[in-house]
């Protein structure tokens, strides 16, 4: 969600006080690159929460390029005895704008750059795309290990 913060310091935060690593952009070969839009979090009496909304851009040889967007979910369960590594939850990947057909696309998610993340219960969470109004596009209930899209 559209917050006070930067996407700069919500990464900061991320890397030094979560210890998630890797959330930098991605370049790849023939100009494509991955790069996180927003970043959240969450901690409770036994998990802590990172969620972190992705866009990827492909460029293809004819001139076309296709956005694609997809939440990750980081979570680790607490120990007294230090830190436990994150796991990672991804979401369907969407693709906004398709590289060769135009119909295809769906500019109705081009504004939604942010992510959201609720609690729902100690090992359930709500992420979901947002725009910088708050207001929710695709949205998934996440018990740990599962997914389901709502």
């Amino acid at each position: 969600m559209k917050t006070e913060k930067t996407l700069d310091e919500k990464l900061r935060i991320a890397h030094e006080i979560y210890r998630v690593y890797g959330l930098n952009q991605k370049e790849h070969p023939r100009g494509n690159r991955t790069f996180p839009e927003d970043v959240e979090f969450l901690k409770n009496d036994k998990y802590d929460f990172a969620a972190v909304k992705w866009e990827r851009n492909d460029a293809t040889g004819g001139g076309g390029v296709e956005w694609t967007g997809w939440i990750t979910l980081y979570y680790r369960e607490k120990e007294k005895d230090g830190i436990a590594p994150f796991r990672e939850l991804e979401t369907e990947k969407i693709v906004t704008r398709d590289k060769n057909l135009q119909r295809n696309d769906k500019p109705h998610l081009w504004d939604f750059k942010y992510v959201g993340l609720k609690e729902l219960e100690q090992d359930k969470v709500e992420v979901a795309w947002t725009n910088e109004k708050g207001i929710k596009g695709p949205t998934y209930q996440i018990k740990l290990e599962q997914i389901t899209r709502v």
